[in-house]
């Protein structure tokens, strides 16, 4: 790969002035990511013209005897089912991107201080050219499927999706088929209800679509006025209000400003018809991304900003353009409005309002708003009093009279917030300690959120748990230049422990939540987490009771000790239910015929460390786990994966509804409630010999057999290697002899085999100058920043 992050300009065309921080901007502790920018070269005035910059990369892949020109795709880095198969670009274990491609990225700007200001961002890759067929009907067994391949050149391949059918509630899992001449093949695939489907030969219309950014902008003393006709995700309106009501999420998840309206359809060819609900579909929008993570997903709309000495109102109203979508087609609509008005420096008065409309071809088949608000009262300069209420009504398949549902509810908020340092308008995450000095911070919060209440513009389901990553301990940390090469790490660590703690809130839940946080006790030698929520349904059934204490202690000025314990409480198993694999759209806990009524699923984790500094170059770490965790800690990865999906029907209101409804295969050869205990013991030895050489080996023992790639805690020994005899190039290493049990033998033959592994990766990188570099890469990892992927940010995945 050659990567050149500026090219010369055009005669009367000149670069920015100003730098920009390498890499995306960082999130919001709500988790607002912006898409990677363009690094800026020094030049000329702000108030210039029009100017120009960009960057290309050149890249091929040798493949066995293929010559690779382009292969790539962000989604084989997920910890999904394609771990299970070898076709198209899977590879079973080894399932990264491989990031093969050629771009070429380019900005034109206009900026200014005041006035208007325009804005624009072209990518011309393998992901800007796209592609759709025409519409076929395809019938079988009395019922009809519309089919539509959805092509992109990054692979060659057009998009697995599911489609369903039109009279008797089946659904076909279309596979990724490869594009030969514009056009894909025959074929021939089995629905879900075992129907054999002739799909015919269809064609591919192809369209180029490089926009990833366009607007302009105007900006005065108080008004900030944004048109963007062609937007990322962070045009999308990120609230600060403490429900947290719009763009909430945790920092890998799309969007919910991306994602449109699927309206629901009635399976009028059955004895009994029954109706599927409508529902906010991201399949496409969290697939649809290129290697480097950013969404495709493009956001059509303005925003408006008006601030005085006393009030700041924000207002911002989109619609969310599909990678494939046709421009002009405008399915689903949102907008959110924030007011928020400052008495005094120790008091501030907010408003919030957010809706989201989805459309049924010329109807409006859907809609739902939330208003909000909110009020944030000092208590002198260390302690702050926040208070919120929202309520929300909801409104769906509002195009069908006889099968529409409606939702409404309400929702609370207080909390207080204590800390040694000056609050001065900085929320929880904000506040820091100063240099050396003793700090603490204190949270106790109530939420209460009613099931019928929505803010359809958040995401509370993946911010409720912990972070798998953060139920192990570890003094493990990525390598400086080479994990992050030209742009560094997308995301900063401090970033993202704002996500690795889960805080239990989501729809139907009552949340009470204690945190206390001390750093720089005991001479500066102590740092100390406590962490407590309980957690009830609305109606006060309990759900669960999570208590965790972290501490890192320096006994010495080489010897530090780290110690991490939680208790997961919950309550007794119900037959057939498994307590932990959740199904994300759905909410519901999958089934397992295995699970026994009354067992107790509580985990308990108790995990010490130490690392001792022998000398400046050298240092030994072990740690040490106690725990039953063989499910969160693991982020149920890799027994979730094998999974059956059927349907099922309900009764609402006299009327018959269709569900899905997913359950564990082979349930047995994972652990059960109540959950037995194991050890894990982790062996770190890193080695600094020199100021541009760095050496880590480690060693994993795990009793927990089932253990996967997508950490350091897999049955493992591992070496890695970076070295930069220069500034201007550098090497990286790794190799990792692993073992493990094969999910793909227990999957396709119900066989457990033990296997070994051996992966092996390394990197060389050239800068030819101070934004140029020539890439080589051998072997199969991932040389993601930790905004990449939601594998362990702390590198080591084997």
């Amino acid at each position: 790969v050659i990567k050149k992050d500026y090219f010369a300009l055009p005669a009367g065309l000149q670069s920015l002035e100003e730098d920009i921080p390498k890499g995306m901007a960082s999130p919001t502790p709500e988790g607002m990511v912006s898409p990677r920018p363009l690094k800026r070269k020094p030049g000329v005035k702000k108030d210039s013209d029009f100017t120009l910059k960009g960057e290309y990369q050149v890249g091929f892949g040798i493949e066995g005897s293929d010559f690779l020109w382009k292969k790539a795709n962000y989604n084989l880095n997920e910890e999904n089912t394609r771990i299970l198969s070898d076709d198209a670009l899977n590879r079973r274990e080894n399932t990264f991107d491989p990031a093969v491609y050629s771009y070429i990225r380019f900005e034109i700007d206009r900026p200014r201080e005041e006035g208007w200001s325009f804005h624009s961002n072209f990518d011309i890759s393998p992901w800007s050219f796209i592609g759709k067929s025409k519409q076929a009907v395809v019938t079988s067994d009395d019922d009809v499927f519309d089919i539509e391949y959805k092509y992109w050149s990054n692979m060659g391949y057009t998009v697995n999706e599911v489609v369903y059918s039109n009279l008797r509630g089946d659904s076909v899992a279309l596979p990724e088929m490869k594009v030969v001449d514009g056009k894909v093949p025959l074929i021939t695939v089995t629905s879900l209800n075992t129907n054999v489907l002739t799909i015919p030969e269809l064609e591919i219309d192809r369209e180029f679509w490089p926009f990833r950014e366009l607007w302009a902008d105007y900006k005065s003393d108080n008004i900030t006025l944004k048109i963007f006709p062609v937007g990322m995700a962070d045009m999308a309106y990120t609230s600060d209000d403490p429900l947290r009501l719009s763009n909430h999420r945790n920092y890998w998840e799309e969007s919910q400003w991306l994602i449109n309206w699927q309206p629901g359809h009635l399976n009028s060819g059955l004895a009994t018809p029954d109706f599927q609900k409508g529902w906010w579909d991201d399949s496409l929008v969290f697939s649809a991304r290129d290697s480097a993570s950013v969404f495709l997903t493009s956001l059509r709309g303005f925003s408006l900003n008006l601030e005085s000495d006393k009030t700041d109102l924000d207002f911002t109203v989109a619609s969310p353009k599909e990678l494939w979508q046709d421009y002009d087609s405008f399915s689903t609509f949102e907008s959110a409005l924030r007011g928020k008005y400052y008495h005094a420096d120790n008091f501030k008065l907010g408003f919030i309002h957010t809706s989201k409309l989805g459309r049924n071809k010329d109807e409006f088949d859907a809609y739902n708003y939330a208003v909000g608000v909110d009020a944030s009262i000092g208590l002198g300069d260390n302690t702050e009093v926040l208070l919120a209420g929202a309520t929300s009504r909801s409104e769906f398949d509002r195009s069908s009279s006889t099968y529409k549902t409606e939702k409404r509810g309400n929702s609370f908020h207080v909390s207080l917030i204590n800390s040694s340092s000056e609050m001065a308008g900085k929320n929880y995450f904000g506040l820091i300690p100063k240099d050396e000095e003793s700090f603490y911070k204190l949270r106790l919060a109530l939420t209460h959120m009613d099931k019928g209440f929505e803010s359809i513009l958040s995401s509370f389901c993946e911010t409720r748990d912990d972070a798998f990553w953060s139920r192990h301990l570890t003094f493990r940390k990525p390598f400086g230049y080479y994990y992050g090469g030209l742009y560094g790490p997308s995301l900063s660590w401090d970033d993202l422990k704002t996500f690795r703690i889960g805080d239990g809130i989501d729809y139907g839940r009552d949340v009470v939540g204690l945190r206390w946080e001390g750093e720089n006790f005991l001479s500066g030698n102590l740092d100390v987490l406590f962490d407590l929520r309980n957690v009830h349904d609305t109606n006060g059934k309990y759900i669960e009771n999570v208590t965790r204490l972290e501490t890192t202690y320096k006994l010495t000025p080489r010897l530090t000790t780290k110690l991490l314990g939680i208790y997961h409480d919950l309550p007794k198993t119900v037959a057939g239910i498994d307590p932990f694999v959740i199904d994300a759209d759905s909410g519901d806990n999958f089934q397992n015929s295995l699970v026994e009524d009354g067992k107790d699923p509580s985990l308990k984790t108790v995990s010490l460390g130490t690392k001792y500094d022998f000398f400046d170059w050298l240092d030994l770490s072990f740690v040490w786990e106690h725990t039953n965790d063989s499910t969160l800690a693991y982020d149920n990865s890799p027994r979730a994966l094998l999974h059956w999906t059927s349907f099922t029907t309900f009764s609402e209101y006299d009327n018959t509804f269709r569900k899905e409804i997913v359950g564990l295969n082979h349930p047995g050869e994972f652990p059960l409630p109540p959950y037995s205990y194991f050890d894990i013991f982790k062996v770190g030895l890193g080695l600094r010999p020199k100021d541009n050489l760095e050496i880590y080996l480690d060693y994993t023992r795990n009793e927990y057999k089932w253990a996967h790639i997508i950490d350091d805690n897999v049955n493992h020994i591992g070496l890695e290697a970076g070295y930069s005899p220069s500034e201007k190039i550098g090497f990286y290493f790794r190799y990792v002899y692993s073992r493990m049990k094969d999910i793909s033998e227990l999957n396709e033959d119900s066989r457990v085999v033990n296997r070994d592994h051996h992966s092996v990766f390394s990197e060389m990188r050239l800068r030819l100058s101070k934004d140029s570099e020539l890439i080589g890469q051998y072997g199969v990892g991932s040389t993601a920043g930790i905004a990449m992927a939601t594998f362990t940010p702390f590198g080591g995945g084997v």
